[in-house]
Parts: structure tokens; C-alpha cells; sequence
């Protein structure tokens, strides 16, 4: 659990309870050495913001892209080939189910 000064704190009171809303992790507040408040998130927060988790994890320009975009007509399934043909080939054979 990170630990700051009170003087810290009333400097830094919107910015910090943004960082404990964004990682859930609780910050100690001490006034003269001795720990006077602690910054919890809420316990019925059941929503992460995950975007923001998102942020922390990769931030801007930490990731690179190898190779050009997908196109608009481009699919990463396209490597698979015609999938629906290959399934419609194997299985065509079989009878189909009767009607109730």
C-alpha cells in the first residue's frame, strides 16, 4: 500500500483518487509520521474502468503495429480459406434431421 503525506495528499487529492479509482489499490495518509486516512476505492464499486486500466497497461505509442492495417474488405479468417464451402463439401452428405 503506497503511504504519503497529508501536505501530498491536499495537493494531489483529485489526481490520487483518480489512481485508486483506476487500480483499486488504497493509499495511506499520514500527518506527522502517523497514518491518520486511508483512500479505499468504494466496496460496491463493481465496475473497473477499463479503459483507464487499459491506459495503464499500454500507454500511448507503447505499442507498435507489424505490417500494413486490415483493409475494409480484408479478414484475419481469410487465411482459412473458403470455410464455408469446405464445411458445406464434408457435410452435405449428411441426412438431414425430420420434421416433427
Amino acid at each position: 500500500m503506497r503511504t504519503i503525506r497529508a501536505s501530498e495528499f491536499k495537493a494531489k487529492c483529485l489526481q490520487l483518487i483518480d489512481e485508486v479509482a483506476a487500480s483499486g489499490e488504497p493509499i495511506e495518509i499520514t500527518k506527522r509520521g502517523k497514518p491518520v486516512a486511508r483512500l479505499v476505492m468504494r466496496p460496491d464499486q463493481a465496475a473497473v474502468d477499463h479503459l483507464a486500466a487499459f491506459r495503464t497497461l499500454f500507454p500511448v505509442n507503447s505499442i507498435t503495429v507489424n505490417g500494413p492495417p486490415l483493409g475494409a474488405s480484408e479478414s484475419p479468417w481469410e487465411e482459412w480459406g473458403d470455410a464455408e464451402q469446405r464445411l458445406a463439401d464434408k457435410f452435405n452428405d449428411l441426412p438431414l434431421p425430420s420434421a416433427c
